[in-house]
């Protein structure tokens, strides 16, 4: 109705152009003074005083210019961060095999061997993994794609990041258009996260129930059951599944087993409520215009950065790192910034929360039937 009306009120002579295709509006609450530049705060200012909701009419070129990428940017970043993960993603399946008899010789030898069978035997054993990897990521970033789809928000292609840790830590999906609404902001961004975490359990519960099944196969890598461990609700899938993998400090598991729980891990990572993560922008479509998601996000890296410093792990720091220097900023605002998301959503992200601490939290000793003194620790 207000784009009615400034379609209705043609500009005249040397008044802006406040037209539909000139303007895009937004809903919102009337800002605070100091923050519409450098203009004396008006005398009947009231701070303590509830800020009334206001129609913010924006230059569509301004609007637009927050979504701009390089063109140049947009050509060379996305096929080298998937050749850099391609990369990543192979490095990680391959030290899966470290802790089998006889992997160190035969890691050796293909290394002398340049090149030779000995060398793509080595990558065979790591592609299923690889692709296991590729796969669930693949399901996440079909789930941001339904949700765009659903809510008609523009985005862009999903930039794979690399990790050491665990092969991949993800992927960028950046936005092209502002959401229309907070619930629309919280679709896009719970859709990824909730395809990748479904498809990632049913990897995992595959994986446990082959493994529980039958004698490892040639492809099986052997993993410390405390990485297991390190996840309560991978191990509630290990215990319910194959427990007799968890009796001993090493266990050999079918790769979907490791696949899941770097699916399960990453994801419930992302849903941390940090910036322009799936968890950040969820926060952000919760909170509306208040600063709640921003101290959600100082919060989290906070703890990200404490639990890198109790953990054996570095997988903490690095994925805190990333989720700070590049991801660290909020979003743009939503085209309606007033309507609050359904109660549907509130209990959604609930959900969420419950599915962070339980992927992330390490088995409690009391629940674990095989107590190791090494104790758990993730990747």
């Amino acid at each position: 109705a207000a784009q009615r009306a400034a379609a209705a009120a043609a500009p005249a002579a040397g008044e802006p152009d406040v037209s539909p295709e000139a303007v895009r509006l937004f809903l919102t609450y009337e800002p605070e003074p100091l923050l519409m530049g450098p203009a004396e705060v008006p005398p009947d200012w009231d701070p303590d005083a509830p800020r009334e909701p206001v129609v913010l009419a924006v230059p569509r070129s301004e609007s637009d210019a927050l979504f701009a990428t390089p063109p140049l940017q947009q050509a060379l970043v996305a096929p080298a961060a998937a050749l850099a993960c391609a990369v990543s993603a192979l490095s990680f399946a391959l030290s899966a095999f470290l802790l089998e008899p006889g992997f160190a010789e035969e890691l050796a030898k293909a290394g002398q061997e340049g090149g030779s069978e000995g060398a793509r035997a080595l990558v065979d054993r790591a592609t299923a993994i690889a692709l296991g990897l590729a796969g669930l990521q693949f399901a996440h970033d079909l789930g941001h794609v339904g949700g765009a789809l659903k809510t008609r928000t523009k985005i862009g292609l999903p930039v794979l990041v690399p990790s050491l840790q665990t092969g991949l830590f993800g992927s960028i999906t950046p936005l092209r258009s502002h959401p229309r609404s907070r619930n629309d902001l919280f679709d896009v961004a719970a859709s990824g996260p909730l395809a990748g975490a479904l498809a990632s359990l049913a990897a995992l519960a595959y994986g446990c129930a082959a493994t529980g099944a039958g004698a490892a196969g040639a492809q099986w890598p052997m993993v410390p059951t405390a990485l297991l461990k390190s996840s309560s609700l991978v191990a509630t899938a290990a215990l319910a599944l194959c427990p007799d993998a968890l009796e001993g400090l090493t266990a050999a598991v079918h790769p979907c087993v490791l696949a899941g729980y770097v699916g399960v891990t990453i994801n419930a990572l992302n849903l941390l409520p940090v910036g322009r993560l799936d968890g950040g922008r969820m926060a952000q479509a919760l909170a509306g215009p208040t600063g709640a998601a921003r101290a959600a996000s100082a919060f989290t890296l906070l703890a990200l950065g404490l639990a890198s410093l109790t953990s054996d792990s570095d997988l903490y720091f690095f994925f805190g790192l990333f989720a700070a220097l590049v991801q660290g900023r909020p979003e743009p605002a939503c085209r309606d910034e007033l309507t609050p998301v359904s109660q549907a959503r509130v209990v959604a992200a609930n959900a969420a929360v419950v599915f962070v601490f339980a992927a992330l939290l390490p088995l409690p000793a009391g629940l674990d039937p095989f107590p190791s003194a090494f104790g758990s620790g993730v990747l």
